[in-house]
């Protein structure tokens, strides 16, 4: 495809193309670990999963300019321990990277991206995003190399990390369309997901789940097109997809949450019918935000039952009112700012009433949307809509509530959401009163 040339061409890791070479066999799907400072064990279970189809797996041995000598010399084990598992040939260096690879069976291989070496180790501010970049473009190039050497296609770029457990089925997906309309084409999988705490965290992990779950699912109840987790172990892409987004953003955390940003607007994100990954919770520092760290930050709150906060439910009904406004807008030719606040106003207020709707014209402002709105009148009336969900993104959407947050609605712990109860969408309330019942304070709370 045009696109994926494009890419590999001109925004791949130098090398992919010659790497991939190395492949000798067909493949429909290709998976992808980054690891620093992992057990081999770990990584071996993932590269032994039990499904037959064709498939390369991809491990990035990887280390960070800043770690510490004991975790690079782990990582640097890990290494030698998986050469002496699966036979590994002698390294290939393409581009700075240096690769030992093995074929397994004549339908799969396994590929080792070493970057825990002196002269490749990664610049901390680009962290496992640039370890996922790497070894997601290698893939796309085996994609390209399976479909024109040996006629078969790869579905999913698949991601994944070296604490997941995947389940049996995670390979066995459905046929989703891979062409048409945006509201048709799925460009990327979330799959389920259950974290099992480490013991100890086991309190702050459903509180930081709950969260996960919270976010998700008000952001669904309010209509938005970015409803999905964003965990970079639980992702699937499109190759088409993924070359179209110009890759994994090279981040120290977050890569995950911008590269679906990216790709929702290409077409669908879904979940796929399969059985859970199964995610190690445990406190890290690795990396700026996510599990590990909000582990960390949960279990040094002196009572995490009132002091671990949440979104406000009324930035989400606010959300909801905004999202369910834009299918009536009609902006006219002339826009200037009276025009922006009476289209707005006129929208909003039926929803959200005008306090709210005020609320959300700020939150609007401060996002920028003065100078969007020239853009969208420029559309054709039946775009405005979709013109709108692609500005208004899984980024600005965020931003949006966090805004609405700082300004006009405070945070809530699990005592306020539980009193605000009627906004929070049906499916949390059991959740939540479980929760309440396993923290509260004995006899503050009763479930009956």
């Amino acid at each position: 495809m045009a696109a994926i040339q494009s890419y590999l061409e001109n925004y791949a890791e130098p090398g992919s193309n010659k790497l991939a070479r190395l492949l000798s066999h067909a493949i429909n799907s290709v998976l992808v670990v980054p690891a620093f400072d992992e057990l081999a064990e770990a990584l071996a279970a993932l590269v032994r999963h039990p499904d037959p189809a064709p498939r390369a797996t991809i491990l990035v041995l990887n280390a960070p300019a800043s770690a510490e000598r004991d975790a690079l010399e782990r990582t640097r084990n890990t290494r030698d321990q998986l050469c002496e598992l699966f036979g590994l040939r002698a390294a290939t260096n393409a581009g700075g990277i240096r690769c030992l690879h093995a074929q397994l069976s004549s339908n799969q291989s396994v590929f080792v991206l070493d970057l825990s070496g002196e002269g490749n180790l990664i610049d901390p501010k680009l962290g496992v995003g640039r370890a996922r970049k790497i070894g997601l473009d290698l893939a796309l190039a085996m994609s390209e190399q399976s479909a024109q050497k040996f006629g078969q296609h790869v579905e999913w770029l698949h991601s994944t990390d070296a604490d997941a457990r995947l389940p049996n089925d995670y390979f066995a997906l459905p046929d989703y369309p891979n062409s048409g309309s945006a509201n048709e084409v799925v460009t990327a999988l979330v799959y389920p997901y259950a974290h099992i705490a480490e013991p100890g965290l086991e309190k702050a992990m459903a509180l930081y789940q709950f969260r996960l779950d919270y976010y998700t699912a008000a952001l669904s109840e309010a209509g938005s097109p970015y409803a999905y987790h964003s965990i970079g172990s639980t992702l699937a892409v499109r190759p088409k997809a993924y070359a179209q987004a110009r890759g994994m953003p090279q981040r120290a955390a977050g890569e995950d949450f911008y590269l679906l940003n990216k790709v929702a607007k290409l077409g669908r994100v879904v979940m796929p019918p399969v059985s859970a990954i199964v995610l190690a919770g445990r406190d890290s520092q690795r990396v700026p935000f996510g599990t590990g760290p909000a582990l960390v930050d949960i279990t040094a709150l002196k009572d995490p039952y009132r002091d671990y906060l949440y979104y406000p439910p009324q930035a989400f009904k606010a959300l909801r009112a905004l999202l369910q406004g834009v299918p009536r807008w009609s902006l006219p030719e002339d826009i200037n700012e009276q025009s922006i606040e009476a289209v707005f106003f006129e929208t909003l207020e039926h929803e959200a009433g005008a306090n709210m709707s005020k609320h959300i014209q700020a939150a609007l402002t401060n996002l920028g949307i003065n100078r969007f709105v020239t853009h969208l009148a420029k559309q054709r009336p039946k775009d405005i809509e979709r013109a709108f969900h692609d500005w208004f993104d899984a980024f600005r959407t965020l931003k949006f509530i966090h805004y609405l947050r700082d300004h006009h609605y405070p945070s809530a712990n699990l005592e306020s959401l539980w009193q605000q109860g009627d906004h929070l969408p049906a499916a949390l309330v059991p959740e939540l009163q479980r929760l309440i019942a396993l923290l509260a304070p004995r006899g503050h709370y009763e479930t009956a």
